[in-house]
């Protein structure tokens, strides 16, 4: 009897499952609880003074949003929970699957707000992929439901989008890019302090990527007006001038003599630039608290390791900043020679191969440096060939192919 009542249970449970009746994952629910992770991640480093250790977040927001979407299938998603499972594919580093994802969820007819998130989305995983048509496609599609949203998509284009459009496109196409989003930011009415702050970023934005274009155009003139036309725009103590005077030095910079960089020390041998004339040298403005410096150097490494031999050296630039890692981040009073003495740690943690030199941050203006990783690349004449401001692991292997290309003229 007992052998019977087993079997009819087995089966009970056989038959709940061939139904389908499983526990179903809810995306939004998943989305919270990552949020929600985040966000006392972050208050709990701040509230003990230490410095978040940012990797490990993200590996484990990675982790999460991989097991959540681990077997799911567009053709099997609710449709009206689509927006939510893009931005868990999103999270899990998988934008095709982010793309499809929204582009269902857009067949619900959503409220303007959230189809301008759901395409916002989809743009940013088109970039990733490298899908330039789409990405100037949408572009022409998307409308900002109010002005931050404008201005964010301004930002985006400047800094992400156009790039792609110009590397796949061309240059026409990616300053139409420019001028098509700058055309959706209604100024005008931006008159609140935090609508003002928006609209000069965006400004700054569109007009870096302008300048940079018309100056790989061949278009040096075309880039400084650009860039003072925008300056004209904005009040002498707005802090965005700092910003836009670093980039017209950049680019004022570019075919004249590469300034020189005046140091007081530094870990290996250094002796200025003057004595590496013949080589192309790629100055590397970084900090040790910079991510995106720290991102970039694998393929810095792999760079030196492979050019070094036809000609390529490398000289890393840094500053004091008080402190080091979780050691006097909030006083910020660590003396020299200690903050100095820990960069002999991070050299040895990061495996950097080339000097590294400190010098005050004077240098940091004369190479038009506001944001960094910052990296000047000086010919093998001593002329400055062109300047690089911040790292995407998609843009670098254009890079190195300028670079390369740089090598390949010969002294």
């Amino acid at each position: 009897m007992l052998r019977i009542h087993l079997a009819v249970v087995l089966v009970a449970i056989a038959s709940f499952l061939s139904f389908g009746f499983v526990q179903k994952t809810n995306p939004a629910e998943v989305l919270k609880a990552i949020n929600e992770y985040r966000a006392s991640t972050i208050a709990k480093a701040r509230e003990s003074g230490t410095q978040l250790d940012l990797a490990a977040m993200n590996a484990e927001v990675l982790s999460r949003a991989k097991t959540a979407v681990e077997g799911v299938k567009i053709e099997s998603i609710d449709a009206a929970e689509g927006y939510a499972w893009a931005q868990l594919f999103q999270l899990a580093e998988m934008p095709k699957m982010a793309c499809d994802a929204a582009a269902k969820y857009l067949t619900t007819n959503p409220s303007s707000t959230q189809r301008y998130s759901a395409q916002f989305l989809m743009i940013n995983s088109c970039n990733s992929l490298g899908e330039a048509h789409m990405v100037a496609e949408l572009l022409t599609q998307m409308t900002p439901p109010n002005a931050s949203a404008a201005a964010s998509l301004a930002s985006s284009t400047a800094y992400m989008f156009a790039d792609t459009i110009h590397e796949k496109l061309g240059i026409a196409a990616a300053l139409k890019a420019l001028d098509d989003v700058e055309k959706l930011i209604p100024f005008a009415t931006m008159t609140s302090e935090n609508d003002q702050r928006l609209a000069d970023s965006a400004r700054v934005g569109l007009t870096n990527s302008r300048a940079e274009l018309l100056l790989t155009a061949g278009k040096k003139q075309e880039a400084l007006a650009s860039i003072d036309k925008t300056l004209a725009l904005m009040k002498p103590d707005n802090a965005s001038v700092r910003t836009l005077t670093g980039l017209k030095t950049r680019i004022a910079l570019v075919g004249s003599v590469a300034p020189a960089l005046t140091f007081e020390k530094g870990y290996g041998e250094f002796a200025g630039l003057e004595s590496l004339k013949g080589k192309v040298v790629l100055i590397d403005f970084f900090a040790h608290w910079c991510g995106p410096c720290i991102r970039s150097f694998p393929d810095m490494k792999k760079l030196y390791e492979d050019l070094k031999p036809k000609g390529l050296e490398i000289v890393g630039f840094t500053t004091y900043y008080g402190y080091y890692k979780g050691e006097n981040v909030q006083k910020r009073d660590m003396p020299k020679d200690v903050e100095y003495a820990k960069m002999a740690e991070f050299i040895k943690e990061h495996g950097l191969s080339w000097p590294v030199v400190y010098g005050d941050r004077t240098n940091f203006d004369a190479h038009g440096v506001t944001g960094i990783p910052h990296v000047t690349v000086v010919d093998r004449k001593g002329n400055v060939h062109k300047i690089k401001v911040g790292y995407s692991p998609d843009s670098f292997g254009a890079f190195r192919s300028e670079i390369e290309k740089l090598l390949a003229e010969g002294p």
